[in-house]
């Protein structure tokens, strides 16, 4: 469970002293209180838009992996991270992908490819994203990047506007 403080804090520490250099730093965020119901009904949104028809069999699977990090997934990753306000869900999940494709993490690009379909994206700015993070990631990478893409290009259905 405390793995992800040290794979992912740091690399998130890291990130953060990259785009600070480079951009204004995040002064002027606001942090709203927010009721742990309120960040679970919110992250299981989110979560149920991101993946779809596969929202419990994730639940289920991460339940089993660890209960308490099923809860920290929706709570804090959905209901604090990828729901609050800037950029779009869309973009948030284009993002996801590109960091999993660079970090090698299949499984968790396999979904996430599938969450920015489900969150909006085209096939054509899947492939953009590819396009764009190509030169700066392992060619191993590069190419599972591309098998998924053209996976999803084959089997994608998107879901009719209500």
């Amino acid at each position: 469970m405390e793995v992800h403080l040290f794979a992912g804090f740091p690399a998130a520490i890291e990130g953060f002293f990259t785009l600070n250099s480079v951009f204004e730093p995040h002064t002027g965020i606001k942090k709203k209180p927010m009721s742990l119901r309120d960040r679970t009904r919110r992250g299981e949104k989110v979560c149920k838009k991101v993946y779809g028809e596969k929202y419990s069999g994730l639940r289920s699977a991460m339940d089993q992996l660890h209960p308490e990090f099923s809860d920290w997934i929706i709570q804090d990753g959905y209901g604090k991270v990828l729901s609050r306000p800037g950029l779009s869900l869309k973009e948030r999940e284009l993002v996801a992908m590109a960091v999993l494709a660079a970090l090698g993490w299949r499984r968790q690009l396999n979904s996430h490819i599938a969450g920015s379909l489900n969150a909006g994206a085209s096939i054509g700015e899947l492939e953009a994203v590819c396009k764009a993070i190509l030169p700066y990631i392992r060619a191993s990478h590069a190419a599972e990047l591309r098998r998924q893409i053209a996976r999803a290009s084959r089997t994608f259905i998107p879901a009719k506007k209500v």
